[in-house]
């Protein structure tokens, strides 16, 4: 019975490890990570369960977080609490307010935060008093972080419901605010003086919030705009929210900004369009230009600026066809082009029937303006749908059907039936009137009569008029170098000479031929010299290193052949064979196969390498499977764990590089064994946690990416990381982020870099700055 003790204690250290694991990434603000982990694990348990569904929650997965919870939420506030903000989150609040106030039950561990939430969700379901009540002990809560954001929703709240004063009192009721709590109240605090009248007041407290996110950016910029606007500052009201709209060009919200820019506009007589023609003359799309190209056609528009107004429109939907002014766009291009006659093309911009009433009106329109009554009269009707503009779209309608001979059609009698006291049913008499003319002038002349009497005044005249006519017409080496000269004083000439050759080399580029030049010397005058051999393979280094592989090569299977039988054989054929593979030729990369298989055949220190460098090779001239067999043999004849470890990440490399989906799980199969390998230094495994991330990216997992990336940069994982695999994970791990605009995970992954000090820690900062700038992220909310 030892073995299943052993596989079950096994067991439940591999879950206390992944448990404990998804609980740091989510420490860490990487719920995506921690799901990840969560669901790669067997893991049965409830707090298993409990915690994966949390995390699906916060990593904006609520459908699968409510498979998750549903099971557990009879049994556990925890679990009934984050069931509620999974439905919550996919916007069932009905169902998720029993959940909430299951998990507010007295003994529950989470009892606070789900009065909280059921409070916000019964604002959210219309029901502010119900909301007030649940929040009206807040004040007997643990002074803390939960406690001051209930007060600060309370008196939201108590705003939304004209209850400044009690706001105010709510807001005084905080306690030892953080920084970004204090600035959530002074924000609050700024809304109420606008709503108690105090513009003065609330444009210096608007002024003075520091926003904590893009949402309340956009909210404290208006309100101070608004403010300002009531105090009749409209210049300085203009200039903050073109001075704000000038230096976020894409951030969420930026369409409310506009509308409250425009709100100024019409404020000002004779506004001027320049910053708006600014924007929309930049050459880079942006929703920035989206929107000035809106605004600057309505502007243009009201200045009797027709044709521009309607070119800029077109531009709009155009070049944005997604953005969210581009409907409507449309529908104010088709209504400027009808009004200048242009019907055909009116028809050209507007979105297909039964997308939008007030559209399928226009359409009306234009379609009766291209004598295409039968298709006009099922536009009116279908724009009949939206109570707004029945009335008027069936009157159209029936109109259509009089002028186009129908007298008798259903859409008369719908038009009567529906607006019996509509004064539209006068017109469609005297249209009706003017129909029964063409071919009646007699029976004409009596209903025009008949209307002159029953209508209004204004019909009445026109059917006068009309009556008239009728009748008328009826018609980064120095301490190296100078310890080598403390000894350079009394040595024998050759040895002088061969000194002499090493400090030649300082490592700089340009000194290169200068060491060649002592090489080539003194083997010249000293070929019998002991270090002859010693200079020959410097000679070889200078070679390689200049980057002539040939005269390299040449210097050091020489030097091999001479050397035979002695220790600096096999490093002189090492060394000739990587020259040999650096010329790339078909043949130079034969020989240089054969030269490693010479040094294999020698079963010395460099042995396995020269395997390793075969396999490489072979992998560069596209032989995947002799490569893999190679390193197979290396792996299995390791002789040492390093040389396993660099057999093992060259097979990956060599996998992934054939691109198949099945080459690049093969790939990380071979990495996953260093990066699970106990004996494995913090370089090796993180050199292979970093590529088999690269890996998982490439087949599209980006949650499988991101955990292994968080494997190299998670905070206690290494005392000293090697810093290229670091940096490496790291950045990666930001990008995709940046990529799947997770701003606020991002600016996590870069505090992890930027928290252990080397060459990129100040890029780290840098982009934590930049994406908090540019997101209204607050520094440590």
């Amino acid at each position: 019975m030892i073995l299943p003790f052993i596989l079950a204690t096994a067991a439940a250290a591999a879950t206390d490890e992944s448990l404990e694991l998804a609980r740091q990434a989510l420490a860490d603000g990487l719920p995506q990570v921690a799901v990840y982990t969560l669901e790669t694990q067997s893991l049965p348990s409830e707090a298993h369960h409990i915690l994966l569904g949390r995390a699906l929650v916060l990593s904006g997965r609520p459908a699968d977080a409510t498979k998750v919870l549903e099971p557990l939420a009879a049994k556990s506030p925890e679990a009934a609490f984050w069931l509620g903000q999974a439905l919550a989150a996919e916007n069932r609040p009905e169902e998720a307010l029993p959940h909430y106030i299951a998990a507010s039950a007295p003994e529950s561990p989470v009892r606070n935060e789900a009065t909280l939430g059921a409070a916000l969700l019964r604002a959210r379901l219309g029901r502010p008093a119900e909301a007030l009540e649940t929040l009206a002990q807040v004040e007997s809560w643990p002074t803390g972080a939960l406690r001051n954001r209930a007060l600060v929703e309370r008196a939201t709240l108590e705003l939304a419901g004209s209850d400044t004063t009690g706001a105010l009192r709510s807001l005084d009721a905080m306690q030892n605010p953080s920084d970004a709590e204090a600035m959530r109240r002074q924000f609050v605090r700024a809304q109420a003086m606008a709503a108690s009248g105090d513009a003065a007041a609330a444009a210096a407290l608007f002024a003075e919030v520091r926003p904590l996110n893009a949402g309340m950016a956009v909210d404290s910029i208006i309100g101070r705009a608004d403010a300002l606007r009531a105090s009749g500052e409209l210049s300085a009201a203009e200039v903050l929210l073109e001075d704000f709209i000038a230096t976020h060009e894409n951030l969420p919200g930026l369409g409310r900004v506009f509308e409250a820019l425009d709100r100024v506009y019409s404020a000002v007589p004779n506004a001027s369009t320049a910053e708006l023609r600014r924007w929309t003359d930049a050459p880079e799309p942006s929703q920035r230009k989206s929107y000035a190209l809106f605004y600057r056609a309505k502007r243009e528009a009201a200045q009797n600026r027709g044709e521009l107004a309607r070119r800029l429109l077109g531009i709009l939907i155009r070049t944005a066809p997604d953005h969210p002014l581009a409907p409507i766009a449309s529908v104010e291009l088709a209504s400027a082009r009808i009004q200048a006659g242009e019907f055909a093309e009116a028809l050209e911009v507007l979105p297909p029937p039964g997308t939008e009433a007030t559209a399928d009106f226009l359409r009306g329109i234009a379609l009766a303006g291209l004598d295409r009554a039968a298709e006009a009269i099922v536009a009116f009707r279908a724009a009949s749908s939206d109570p707004e503009i029945s009335e008027p779209a069936l009157y159209n309608a029936a109109l259509c059907a009089v002028r186009s001979g129908q007298p008798d059609h259903p859409v008369i009698a719908e038009l009567r039936t529906r607006f019996p006291e509509s004064p539209r049913l006068a017109r469609l008499r005297f249209h009706e009137a003017l129909d029964v003319a063409r071919s009646n002038p007699r029976q004409a002349a009596m209903r025009l009569e008949a209307l002159i009497e029953q209508a209004g005044p204004r019909e009445a005249s026109v059917a006068a008029l009309a009556l008239a006519e009728l009748r008328f017409l009826d018609g980064n080496f120095q301490a190296a170098r100078e310890s080598l000269r403390q000894v350079a004083t009394d040595v024998s000439p050759d040895r002088q000479a061969a000194l002499n050759v090493f400090l030649a080399d300082t490592g700089d580029p340009a000194a290169t031929d200068a060491a060649i030049a002592a090489a080539q010397q003194f083997v010249k005058d000293f070929p019998d010299s002991p270090a002859e051999p010693d200079v020959r393979m410097k000679w070889g280094e200078l070679l390689f290193r200049k980057g002539d592989f040939a005269a390299a090569r040449l210097q050091f299977e020489s030097l091999a052949r001479r050397t035979a039988g002695t220790p600096l054989e096999e490093t002189a054929l090492f060394l000739a064979g990587q020259s040999a593979s650096k010329l790339l030729s078909a043949d130079a990369l034969d020989d240089a196969l054969l030269l490693f298989e010479e040094v294999a055949a020698l079963n010395g220190s460099l042995a396995q390498r020269a395997r390793l460098e075969q396999a490489i090779l072979q992998s560069a001239r596209g032989r995947t499977a002799e490569a893999v067999v190679i390193l197979d043999r290396v792996v299995s004849a390791a002789d040492s764990p390093e040389i396993r470890f660099a057999a093992l990440i060259e097979k990956g490399k060599t996998l992934y590089l054939s691109g198949t989906p099945q080459g690049l799980e093969d790939a990380i199969a071979a990495w996953r064994m260093i990066a699970t390998d106990p004996e494995a230094s913090p370089d090796w495994r993180n050199q292979a946690w970093s590529r088999i991330g690269t890996a998982h990216e490439k087949l599209g997992r980006t949650d499988a990416a991101l955990a292994a990336f968080y494997e190299v940069i998670r905070p206690g994982r290494d005392e000293n990381p090697g810093l290229l695999w670091f940096y490496k994970a790291g950045f990666d791990a930001g990008r995709l982020l940046e990529s799947a605009q997770r701003w606020e995970e991002a600016v996590r992954v870069y505090e992890m870099i930027a928290a252990v000090e080397g060459p990129r820690a100040a890029e780290a900062r840098a982009r934590i700055n930049k994406i908090r700038l540019e997101n209204f992220l607050w520094d440590g909310d």
